[in-house]
């Protein structure tokens, strides 16, 4: 019988209240609809990005961006992205309230809009059938072992029966954390586990309103800090194991929940407040009324640009947390959020990531310095130009 425990820490309690208080602040927000769509298209562009990169795909978040944009392309990358973001709409638009997500049927039925492309015929996938194990994504190496064939429908209806039991008596992000580590253990299918992983754990957080509009990237999260991301999985045992102790992964996988829901906050706030005008420049010929608004960056993102801009100059993570003094996980939204503006361009992959100077995707586009831009709210990145950048928030430690 599986039966996770685990002890209410400090950082246990101190997340899931502050889930809550986030839950009815967001509750209280009215988005703008078109700034709403803006966020939500580049939000799952970076949410599909990072699931296929769990699952072992190379796969860039403008990449995936242009191909949720319409942009043509086939192959397992595009599969990918575009089964991925079927999945969310799934989940946000289409599942029926009533229906209980703690089934079989229902994680059978998440695989298929992951992997099911339109020349594909037949029933749906069943379980796994040959051995298999999780493996690290940047190196490809398995951390545990996952069951037998076998044993794959039992451990999966122990691990249903569990969350059916603990529905009411267990906070829903606790049981969502439980269940990603658990199928990420069991690993039930042939392919795409980890991307059913992170589906099925955003269908648990939909249904408890933890995942506001589909913003929180739980998943892009995961991969900005792969150390932790490992290190805390590693803490919760294997599928073996019908007793795991999770609260390490737990007070990991809630800190990443709080932390994405924090700046989801944030975005739609700035969805949610009117449009600031634009401020005269100082040059005498006016702003292009159709022109876009600045885009504000955090002083440690001014600092990137400043740096980069010199002769084949670069910077890595790892340099951007020594030279600020933050996390690795606030350095990775830095430099994806200029990544993502067209600011700088990242190379490699895995630990051998680094980024360099790059420039703006359209002609017209300005970067404005904190001082010279109208008041927005809570010190942040106003929508820029690029189609998939919504507002950035400044989430600035201490």
């Amino acid at each position: 019988m599986f039966l996770p425990t685990y002890r209410y820490t400090p950082l246990i309690t101190e997340s899931l209240a502050e889930l809550e208080r986030l839950r009815g602040s967001i509750a209280g927000l009215t988005p703008d609809p078109t700034r709403l769509t803006v966020l939500r298209r580049a939000a799952w562009a970076r949410r599909a990005a990072a699931a296929g990169t769990l699952d072992g795909l190379a796969i860039m978040p403008a990449e995936a961006g242009r191909l949720l944009g319409g942009g043509l392309g086939g192959g397992i990358t595009a599969a990918a992205v575009r089964g991925y973001a079927l999945a969310l709409d799934q989940i946000a638009g289409d599942w029926p309230a009533e229906r209980e997500p703690a089934a079989l049927p229902v994680l059978a039925g998440l695989h298929f809009f992951l992997i099911h492309t339109p020349e594909q015929r037949g029933p749906l996938p069943g379980l796994r059938r040959s051995p298999t194990a999780p493996a690290d994504w940047r190196t490809g190496a398995p951390p545990a072992f996952a069951p037998t064939p076998a044993d794959v429908r039992p451990a999966l209806q122990e691990l249903m029966s569990w969350l059916h039991a603990a529905r009411s008596a267990v906070a829903p992000a606790i049981r969502a954390g439980v269940a990603y580590a658990r199928l990420l253990g069991i690993q039930p299918q042939e392919t795409a586990n980890v991307r059913t992983a992170c589906a099925y754990t955003a269908l648990l957080l939909h249904r408890a309103d933890l995942l506001p509009h589909g913003l929180p990237g739980f998943e892009d999260a995961f991969v900005a800090d792969p150390d932790r991301y490992y290190a805390a999985l590693a803490a919760a045992g294997t599928a073996d194991e019908s007793a795991p102790v999770v609260t390490g992964w737990l007070e990991y996988f809630l800190a990443v929940l709080r932390d994405e829901l924090r700046a989801a906050y944030s975005s739609l706030r700035i969805a949610t407040a009117p449009s600031a005008p634009v401020a005269a420049p100082v040059a005498p010929t006016p702003l292009d009324p159709d022109s876009p608004p600045p885009v504000r960056l955090n002083p440690r993102q001014r600092r990137i640009l400043e740096l980069l801009a010199a002769p084949d100059a670069t910077l890595a993570n790892g340099e951007c947390q020594q030279l600020f003094g933050v996390s690795a996980m606030t350095a990775a939204r830095d430099l994806r959020e200029l990544v993502d503006l067209h600011l700088i361009r990242m190379y490699g992959q895995g630990r051998a990531t680094y980024y360099a100077g790059g420039r703006r995707a359209a002609a017209g586009d300005q970067v404005a310095d904190s001082d010279n831009v109208l008041p927005a709210i809570n010190d942040t990145v106003v929508i820029g130009s690029d189609p998939l950048s919504g507002a950035l928030p400044d989430r600035s430690e201490g």
